[in-house]
């Protein structure tokens, strides 16, 4: 479950399972995310404890070889987790330079997300190491950096037509006016 708006703190709630108690995780609040310039996402960070080990993870916007390796189409929109905890800066790099499965900082990265909502575990993300709950938290918190995504682009194309349209209305007035 997620709730929250985009002006409040989002709370993402996992039921029990199994022995494991109900799992909640606060994450910053929407217009709060770290944008580049153009008003993308740039970073969503959570927290888990995996085997007793708060573990932080960063989902991420990206261009790296990953998409390429996963024939993935190169001028996509995606989005990596990585693994900040055990951060590897030999690892990281330029693009060409670095092994793939690494981030420029040199973490690992677990879980990528595309436009088109393809979403595929990497790594040590793919194997298991972190168990159900935590793909259950990477696949909903990748999801929501989707949803907050394309939220913006339809509000912002909507905001568009509407400035249009009344500009439209405002040369016609004026038109109108001078005749």
């Amino acid at each position: 479950m997620v709730s929250g708006s985009q002006w409040g703190p989002l709370l993402f709630k996992l039921p029990p399972a199994g022995d494991l108690q109900e799992y909640y995780q606060e994450v910053t609040s929407l217009n709060r995310f770290r944008r580049d310039r153009d008003g993308n996402i740039q970073c969503l960070p959570f927290k888990m404890n995996i085997n007793g080990v708060t573990e932080t993870f960063e989902w991420r916007a990206t261009k790296v070889k990953e998409r390429r390796a996963r024939d993935w189409w190169r001028r996509q929109p995606a989005y990596e987790l990585v693994r900040i905890t055990n951060l590897n800066p030999s690892a990281g790099g330029k693009r060409r330079n670095r092994p793939v499965g690494h981030s420029s900082d040199g973490g690992e990265i677990v879980a990528m997300l595309n436009a088109g909502l393809k979403f595929t575990f990497f790594g040590t993300g793919l194997i298991g190491v972190f168990g159900e709950r935590w793909e259950t938290m990477a696949a909903v918190t990748g999801f929501t950096v989707w949803l907050v995504e394309h939220w913006a682009y339809e509000h912002a194309a909507a905001r568009t037509a509407q400035i249009i349209a009344n500009a439209q209305a405002i040369q016609r007035s004026s038109a109108r006016s001078r005749s």
